[in-house]
């Protein structure tokens, strides 16, 4: 009896493992290769608070837009990053009483991007579309940023790999592109109005591998600057 009991919490013990070996894998490799020391990112995690976002099918997209930023500053925590958060929770970052919430939102997260010791920025989000066959994630750089288009590229790669979206990066009028010096990009993670994107996008294991797919652009891209 007790040789069984032994034999099925081994069985369990296995199964678990094989689940999550690419997790340990992934966790394994960050821990032993520190690449990322000396850098500063600040992820940004869109809309929050007073600002939802796109709601589709009764799912906000700043919630998913935060919780890909907290794995992605895990990942990037563990390669050796210094990562700062414009937001943590479900808060905008507007001033209190303003008439423009939006506005005020905005230019606190520009101002919070742009510090002059900040190495690069990634601005998350989830796209929406009025053709629902509109499917895969696409990484938008500055206009005429030839350093923010490479960032966009190396990333791109990396999510069509996981997504296999036939997207490639795009220039992009953003805010947050405009106004802002410092190096980065904004990632539309996949479209909350297609089907398929928006049930991977709603199960954790799904933006898990997006957050490692952003983390290795980033790496590999910091790899090749430096």
């Amino acid at each position: 009896m007790k040789r069984k009991v032994v034999f099925v919490i081994y069985c369990v013990g296995l199964v678990i493992a094989l689940l999550y070996r690419g997790r340990l894998t992934k966790a394994f490799a960050l821990m032993t290769d520190q690449n990322l020391k000396g850098t500063v990112i600040v992820l940004d995690a869109g809309h929050g608070g007073n600002d939802p976002g796109a709601i589709v099918s009764g799912q906000d997209e700043d919630e998913i837009n935060l919780d890909l930023v907290l794995k992605l500053a895990d990942y990037l925590e563990r390669a050796g990053a210094e990562v700062r958060l414009t937001r943590s929770d479900d808060v905008d970052l507007s001033d209190e009483g303003v008439s423009n919430i939006k506005r005020s939102d905005m230019a606190h997260r520009a101002e919070i991007l742009n510090a002059e010791d900040v190495t690069l920025f990634i601005s998350i989000h989830c796209n929406t579309s009025g053709d629902q066959r509109c499917q895969g994630s696409q990484v938008y750089y500055r206009i005429n940023d030839k350093i923010s288009q490479k960032l966009a590229d190396t990333i791109q790669l990396q999510l069509k790999e996981a997504t296999g979206s036939k997207y490639i990066p795009a220039s992009g009028d953003f805010y947050l592109l405009n106004e802002t010096d410092n190096l980065g990009v904004l990632v539309e993670v996949g479209f909350l109005t297609n089907s398929y994107d928006l049930t991977q996008l709603k199960t954790e294991d799904y933006r898990e591998e997006l957050a490692f797919s952003i983390y290795k652009g980033i790496s590999q891209f910091l790899e090749k600057l430096f």
